[in-house]
């Protein structure tokens, strides 16, 4: 497998790797990022597809959302339940989506190893698949969002990002597809990386500089 690499701030680089993944002091940096280039073409955002009725979300119709209806800040949900969210993050955004994290799986040290991440050992990767949901706004306010949500470790800090350019079949992240219109849906998946002895084990929905935020009301968290 041809495969380019830049990493950013060294998430898997020996000492700098407890502080930024592992979440094992008190004063860890943000997490890191280490990017893979998987291939030449850029990856495919996909094709929005209607969800099952029993899984529309209120105000699936199109129909504006009460401010009561969204999921409140600092809400910890479980696998396979929604939260219903708004794009808006200061930009007058009037799209409002759902969130479901359907699953979380752990990978493991040979997946990176065989997308070419240097010194990737005692390392896994943590999947998380997500399904959005369009409930309200046009087409334009909701294409090619991707939601801010961050794979986490045990104590809800995020865990090391791992960006892969190009197609990855394991766990493709996009963005919403064109023409993405209330009551439809895609799936999206996020990568976490962390020590193989204390792996990912959540997600949240930690937008910056909204109420979601950690040093606002707090995000949105599964588990």
């Amino acid at each position: 497998m041809n495969t380019t690499r830049a990493l950013a701030a060294a998430c898997l680089l020996p000492v700098v790797a407890l502080s930024a993944c592992s979440g094992r002091t008190a004063a860890a940096p943000a997490p890191a990022t280490v990017t893979v280039t998987q291939s030449a073409s850029p990856s495919p955002s996909g094709t929005a597809s209607a969800p099952a009725p029993s899984a529309s979300p209120a105000g699936a119709s199109g129909a504006p959302v009460a401010g009561s209806d969204l999921t409140a800040p600092g809400s910890a949900l479980r696998t396979g339940e929604s939260a219903v969210v708004p794009l808006d993050e200061g930009d007058g955004n009037p799209g409002i989506v759902s969130l479901r994290v359907d699953r979380i799986e752990q990978g493991t040290e040979a997946e990176l190893v065989e997308l070419g991440v240097e010194d990737a050992a005692g390392y896994v990767p943590t999947y998380a698949w997500v399904t959005i949901t369009a409930v309200a706004g046009s087409s334009e306010d909701l294409e090619h969002w991707g939601p801010e949500m961050d794979v986490t470790l045990p104590s809800g800090r995020p865990a090391g990002h791992l960006v892969v350019f190009g197609d990855w079949e394991r766990c493709p992240q996009k963005g919403a597809p064109t023409g993405l219109a209330p009551g439809q849906s895609f799936t999206t998946c996020r990568v976490g990386v962390a020590p193989a002895d204390a792996p990912a084990t959540g997600v949240r929905f930690a937008p910056y500089d909204t109420a979601y935020s950690p040093d606002v009301d707090g995000p949105i968290t599964w588990r």
